[in-house]
């Protein structure tokens, strides 16, 4: 919009200042033209002021950085039971007999 409005403003001045003959003993419109296209000038600087600050090539930039989150994965082991192994010897090998109480013999 403003770029615009500078662009229509040294348009509007050049043809004042230099594609018109007309003469006033009040204003001269040679001197309007010029200021004309002196605020059209000065109105683009001001686009092109206005632009550069959201241009990505700035030199001016804020980062902002937080600490990066640590992940730590956790085991977590199961309590450990102590338990007492008592060592028994083997017994001696027994010859058990068995006895029926029914008798087939017979």
């Amino acid at each position: 919009m403003i770029a615009a409005l500078g662009i229509i403003l040294i348009a509007a001045g050049a043809i004042l200042a230099f594609a018109t003959t007309i003469s006033s003993s009040t204003i001269d419109p040679v001197a309007v033209g010029w200021i004309l296209m002196t605020v059209g000038a000065i109105a683009l600087l001001v686009w092109f002021a206005m632009l550069a600050s959201f241009a990505p090539f700035s030199t001016t930039r804020t980062v902002s950085r937080e600490a990066p989150l640590e992940r730590h994965t956790v085991i977590r082991e199961a309590p450990v039971e102590r338990r007492t192994v008592i060592r028994e010897e083997p017994l001696e090998r027994q010859t058990i007999v068995r006895e029926d109480p029914v008798d087939r013999r017979l």
